[in-house]
């Protein structure tokens, strides 16, 4: 949302000053305020419901924050805010997602020493 303000000739290029900047920045807040709490709450929510912390909670949540967004607004801008929105947060955690590591752990009986890792001098 931030973003489509600069490039559709917002702010200082449309010659509104800086009060009407200002203006503008508030209002860029709020919907920012919004999009991130819906979001938030949602995937939290879905989170203690579902139990997992998963892409699948990230898209639902997009997809209602892309509705607050644009309520009111037309069904089809509705149908477009969330699908935008909710595809948009999943690719995004499903990407970012933190992976477990791939090395198997070392029980309390193994030692490196012994697996000829590190050599002894003797």
């Amino acid at each position: 949302m931030l973003s489509m303000g600069l490039f559709s000739g917002a702010g200082l290029i449309k010659k509104k000053g800086f009060k009407g900047s200002f203006i503008e920045a508030g209002s860029n807040a709020k919907t920012f305020a919004i999009l991130s709490g819906v979001d938030s709450l949602v995937v939290c929510i879905l989170g203690r419901l579902r139990g997992k912390d998963d892409a699948i909670n990230a898209g639902v949540a997009g997809c209602c924050a892309g509705l607050a967004t644009s309520f009111p607004g037309t069904p089809q801008s509705l149908l477009q805010s969330c699908i935008a929105y909710g595809a948009l947060s999943f690719i995004i955690e499903g990407l970012t997602k933190q992976r477990s590591a791939l090395a198997y752990p070392m029980s309390k009986k193994t030692s490196v020493r012994n697996q000829g890792i590190i050599p002894t001098s003797h």
